[in-house]
């Protein structure tokens, strides 16, 4: 399928998710980076799962990174004991202790329930990248859905592929703030908003830009402030937010 401008990765997961639903017939719908290696039974173990689970929307494989084979990049998604979202297991070694289980969310690759989408809607496009899955499946919860970490679905992220490397880029920072915020603004109750309004704002300042400054990047202290502002400001298709995407669309390039 081809989309002749590039409308952001929220609004182009709903193309292809509407495309797919129009085909008819279709029991599960597939997202996934494009710098992943799927193991040869990972969707056959992620369907059978789903099949004996009729709560679950959403299944996500384990995910190894894909330079260092038996590392795993994510075991699904927690948001409930932290204030924004963080990779279960990062960098652990598998060593069989995984175990299918319900996550708060998940990202890179998701299998969604087909029917599913009927009752909680599409991504948010105006997300344009980054944090869409997750909110996604927390948004699903509400409606009673729940999402399950599939181990025996296995798959190895290129990480950083995508955005152009693991490091931080201006984008990413934004994007990440932001949209984290706004998920947190639309999906939590009023005084876990307010407590990530107060970490984002209050307490994580002082550590991102001494993160920055000691990575040599200390201008991406004013995206992650713009993301914040933005973000209580509800500026979802603002020029600068615009203008941004042009940026993240030039740093995939370089």
């Amino acid at each position: 399928m081809h989309i002749d401008q590039n409308i952001g990765l929220a609004a182009a997961n709903n193309v292809g998710v509407a495309a797919a639903l129009d085909l008819g017939g279709v029991d599960y719908v597939v997202l996934a980076n494009n710098d992943v290696i799927f193991d040869r039974a990972c969707l056959k173990e992620m369907v059978n799962l789903a099949e004996k689970h009729p709560e679950v929307a959403v299944t996500t494989p384990l995910t190894y990174f894909y330079y260092d084979k038996n590392r795993v990049w994510s075991a699904g998604i927690r948001t409930r004991y932290s204030l924004d979202p963080k990779s279960i297991a990062l960098g652990e070694l598998d060593t069989g202790q995984f175990q299918p289980a319900y996550v708060d969310a998940a990202h890179c690759v998701i299998m969604i329930r087909a029917t599913a989408f009927d009752i909680v809607g599409l991504f948010k496009s105006e997300y344009i990248v980054q944090v869409e899955e997750v909110e996604w499946c927390l948004r699903a919860r509400q409606f009673g859905f729940r999402t399950m970490l599939v181990p025996s679905a296995k798959l190895w992220h290129k990480v950083g592929a995508t955005v152009g490397a693991e490091d931080y880029k201006p984008s990413l920072v934004y994007f990440i703030t932001r949209n984290w915020l706004l998920a947190a603004r639309d999906l939590f109750s009023l005084p876990r908003y307010l407590a990530n309004i107060f970490m984002f704002a209050i307490v994580l300042p002082l550590p991102k830009l001494i993160i920055f400054t000691k990575n040599g990047k200390p201008g991406l202290f004013v995206h992650y402030v713009r993301g914040i502002i933005d973000a209580l400001l509800n500026r979802v298709d603002t020029h600068l937010a615009k203008k941004t995407f042009e940026a993240f669309k030039q740093e995939i390039k370089r």
